[in-house]
């Protein structure tokens, strides 16, 4: 078992933004509980599959799985930080993703839509340039 805490950071916001919020900002929140519960289940399987193979549950596949995740993880995060440039989205560059996929599928922004909140603070960036903008 990795004591390595951030690689746990990184399995976290795979889960989170890569597993969870890219499906709930593109198809709706049911869909991005649908993703997270099918990977837990996956996740699980792999872990009883690496327990029975190898005697011990930090193995193949299990350990495979998260690496994929986390090298998803930041693969996303490059194609997301691309798209929120283009599309000038305001919050967590993750956003960027669902109104892209939204735009794709002719559903408009949800009303009350706000920002996706960004673990990093980059939404707090963002509030400030508005409002510095609406100044001038």
């Amino acid at each position: 078992m990795s004591t390595d805490p951030g690689i746990w950071l990184l399995i976290g916001f795979g889960i989170y933004y890569g597993v969870y919020a890219t499906a709930a900002g593109g198809f709706g929140r049911r869909w991005g509980i649908r993703t997270a519960a099918v990977f837990a289940v996956v996740l699980v399987g792999a872990g009883a599959a690496a327990f029975l193979t190898e005697e011990k549950l930090w193995a193949a596949p299990l350990t495979w799985l998260l690496f994929g995740l986390v090298l998803w993880f930041f693969v996303l995060t490059a194609i997301a930080g691309l798209v929120s440039l283009t599309l000038a989205t305001p919050g967590c560059e993750f956003g960027a993703l669902g109104e892209a996929i939204r735009r794709l599928r002719g559903v408009p922004v949800p009303e009350r839509a706000q920002p996706m909140f960004c673990i990093l603070g980059l939404h707090k960036i963002d509030e400030w340039e508005a409002r510095r903008s609406s100044r001038s």
